[in-house]
């Protein structure tokens, strides 16, 4: 682990920050001070493409991570990562599920690999519970395709699956799952290089 501290000074301009100077000790050593206009503090599959983005539309900006990564301490380690649309905890984070996969699309063809993959997902839960109200609510709210599945479709289309009396699911076709070593990789060397 390399141990640094950061030592920063942010300029405002009412509620709106202005410019972002850094000025990074490693190991002790004072090194120079440098101006950003943002900075993203972890640099797993999402801090990675953060940067990548700010980036991208001009930005100076500064990644920081407590490992050298890709490493397997954060979120991001392990192969994949559930991706979905009709969010049961609310309805607000449609609007940003849709344009992440718009993007993650985008940045895979950009990258030529497939880092999203649209498999669909099948959520279950009890019918009047406030899981499967979310999710209901979300899918109406941004018109999501959805499919309800009463426990008997679920038993036959998904033998492995068991659910009791009671439950209900729910299949979303936009939702699936994103390849994360494949996310991480042209990300950190992108990101590196910009």
């Amino acid at each position: 682990m390399c141990r640094w501290t950061i030592q920063a000074n942010i300029e405002t301009i009412g509620r709106y920050v202005q410019n972002i100077k850094v000025r990074i000790y490693v190991r002790g050593l004072k090194l120079r001070m440098r101006s950003f206009d943002a900075i993203v503090l972890g640099l797993g599959s999402m801090g990675s493409f953060a940067c990548l983005e700010l980036a991208s539309r001009g930005l100076r900006v500064a990644g920081f991570d407590s490992f050298a990564p890709p490493h397997t301490r954060g979120s991001h380690s392990g192969d994949t990562r559930v991706f979905r649309i009709a969010y049961a905890e609310h309805p607000d984070y449609v609007p940003l599920a849709q344009r992440a996969g718009e993007l993650w699309e985008e940045h895979g063809r950009n990258f030529g690999a497939a880092l999203l993959t649209r498999s669909g997902m099948l959520n279950i839960g009890p019918a009047e519970g406030e899981f499967i109200a979310g999710i209901r609510k979300s899918a109406i709210v941004h018109d999501v395709a959805i499919e309800e599945l009463p426990v008997q479709e679920i038993r036959s289309r998904y033998p492995a699956f068991a659910p009791p009396e009671g439950f209900l699911g729910i299949f979303e076709k936009t939702a699936g799952w994103l390849d994360v070593p494949a996310c991480a990789a042209p990300a950190f060397s992108t990101t590196r290089r910009s």
